[in-house]
């Protein structure tokens, strides 16, 4: 009794296993057609990728070598635009120098000719230009001698003005302009580095500044041909602010 009703339970299980194979077996070979068909696809996906990057790296070599070949040629461009402008320069320079040339050429040209016209001989001439030197030099010599005078004559007058009127203010030249060079606080007073060359007088008086700010005035008490000497004016001295080498005087 026990052996029939095991066969029946082989046999039951055998139909529901075929049964159970006869149904899974179209979505088995569904899943492998359809794990086949992504294979080739993931196949051809990766060659198109191997494809895609080399061409990426040709198309970025490609562009690097265009980009060093516009780069050379732009600095070639440039070196060839300096040389034009180069040459476009000495043409010019060229072109000027030749016209100026050509006028001297006919300027000496037509002084020849008046020269030629008066009679006159090249001895002649030597002896104009040597007479003409010689006065240009008498004219400057005395022009020097002038201001030389002028000076003196206004340095006398302000020793004249310190006994006469020592209270009139000793005019200096319109933007006469120097630097102090040293300084004593003890018995305060400085050194300028201009003097009677320049046209400081004795008695004068001159601002000093630094950084465009007054810091105080001083008076001329004695001078050289470039140097003088000056005593602070303590009622025109800014508090807090000491005169320094370096500051600048002027009237």
């Amino acid at each position: 009794m026990l052996r029939p009703v095991l066969i029946f339970a082989f046999l039951a299980s055998l139909a529901a296993a075929l049964t159970a194979f006869l149904i899974t077996k179209p979505k088995v070979e569904e899943i492998n057609t359809t794990l086949a068909s992504t294979r080739d696809q993931l196949s051809k996906s990766q060659e198109s990728d191997r494809k895609n990057t080399a061409e990426a790296k040709a198309n970025k070599a490609a562009k690097e070598e265009a980009e060093k070949q516009l780069a050379g040629t732009k600095e070639e461009l440039t070196k060839v635009t300096a040389k034009a402008d180069e040459l476009e320069t000495r043409s010019t320079k060229l072109a000027a120098d030749l016209a100026k040339t050509t006028s001297d050429r006919n300027d000496a040209r037509n002084e020849l000719a008046q020269w030629v016209a008066t009679g006159s001989k090249p001895s002649d001439i030597n002896a104009l230009k040597v007479g003409k030197k010689a006065a240009e030099d008498e004219r400057d010599n005395l022009a020097a001698e002038k201001i030389v005078f002028l000076r003196n004559l206004q340095s006398l007058q302000a020793k004249l003005d310190q006994y006469v009127n020592p209270d009139k203010e000793v005019p200096l030249p319109i933007g006469l302009a120097g630097r102090v060079v040293a300084v004593n606080p003890k018995w305060n007073f400085v050194m300028l580095d201009i003097g009677a060359n320049a046209g400081v007088l004795e008695r004068g008086q001159l601002k000093v500044h630094r950084n465009g700010k007054l810091v105080a005035k001083v008076r001329i008490v004695s001078v050289t041909p470039t140097s003088a000497i000056a005593n602070v004016m303590p009622e025109w001295h800014q508090p807090g602010q000491e005169i320094a080498e370096g500051d600048s005087v002027l009237f």
